[in-house]
């Protein structure tokens, strides 16, 4: 088993989708969240906890990063070091695309094909095999459900 070094931030905020989504589920019993709103729960909740020197962003480009740069696809959650106050943020971004990117991460909902799910898994590893100074991070949620194939039962 790898083990990780996990930001304590991360702690806090997957308690609070994990109660966010039970809470969802009972209120609208039946109906499945979407993911975009699962992905957007998440980031604020990063944002709360993340220190102050750490910056939450939703769908932005792989090819900001100079990665996948022939596609649109987009990661679900960058976490970022915001640049010295008297640096421009936009200014800082234009020069070197991504390079202040630290962690990414993908989410999806089980209840899609376990398909999604492993072909975001081949992305993260293959942005990893291509440049290591990032954490990567996929969290699958189910409403209700247990992922089989993500477990051994054991």
């Amino acid at each position: 088993m790898i083990k990780a070094n996990v930001e304590q931030y991360w702690g806090a905020a997957l308690q609070g989708l994990a109660y966010w989504i039970a809470y969802k589920q009972q209120y609208f019993d039946g109906h499945l969240l979407p993911e975009g709103a699962i992905v957007a729960e998440l980031a604020q909740l990063l944002a709360v906890h993340i220190p102050d020197t750490k910056k939450v962003e939703c769908e932005r480009l792989y090819k900001d990063r100079e990665f996948l740069v022939d596609t649109n696809i987009r990661a679900d959650i960058v976490i970022s070091d915001k640049p010295e106050k008297n640096d421009d943020y936009h200014e800082l971004i234009q020069k070197i695309p991504g390079s202040y990117w630290k962690e990414i991460v993908e989410v999806k909902r089980y209840e899609q094909t376990f398909k999604n799910i492993e072909k975001d898994s081949e992305k993260l590893i293959k942005l990893y095999s291509d440049s290591q100074d990032h954490h990567l991070y996929q969290v699958v949620v189910g409403q209700g459900k247990l992922p089989d194939e993500l477990f051994t039962g054991d």
